[in-house]
């Protein structure tokens, strides 16, 4: 993994965590509570990024099946992106 993925994780991980720091890990908050909080901290940090993407799950040259990621957020030149997927207990 280069530099590209290391910078775009290390500026993400913050994000997440001042995120979920502000909110707090209350039961009653839904994922799109934080998924909307997130977004907004990603747009104020100005990192590119997409969100509810759908993609393909592969192995080798088989499509395993579709899902949808909640974020894949990018290096400032988009050639490198990571996948930010949020999990609520």
């Amino acid at each position: 993994m280069g530099s590209k993925y290391g910078e775009v994780k290390s500026k993400s991980g913050r994000i997440s965590s001042k995120s979920l720091l502000w909110i707090g890990p209350f039961g009653f908050l839904k994922e799109a509570d934080y998924e909307r909080a997130l977004a907004y901290e990603f747009r104020r940090s100005n990192l590119k990024y997409l969100e509810q993407l759908q993609v393909n799950i592969m192995y080798e040259d088989q499509i395993l099946r579709g899902d949808t990621v909640d974020f894949v957020v990018f290096d400032e030149k988009e050639e490198a992106g990571l996948i930010v997927e949020l999990k609520m207990q």
